[in-house]
């Protein structure tokens, strides 16, 4: 058993990164959650590579000076 990460609780860039149009879980809670929500889905990564040649960007984290 593994907890779901939660959006009130937890911060989305300590357990997710974008890589390109696929979401990686970062921490074992971010890992399972991908997983059992099916982030990667073919449709889902599509429509995200339709989002980022649109000029979406997803989260990141700050680069520091």
């Amino acid at each position: 058993m593994m907890p779901l990460y939660h959006p009130r609780r937890h911060s989305w860039l300590e357990h997710f990164a974008a890589v390109e149009a696929r979401i990686a879980g970062l921490t074992p809670e971010g890992r399972t959650t991908v997983q059992l929500l099916d982030m990667n889905n073919p449709d889902r990564v599509l429509l995200r590579e339709a989002l980022l040649r649109r000029g979406w960007r997803p989260l990141t984290r700050a680069r520091k000076s």
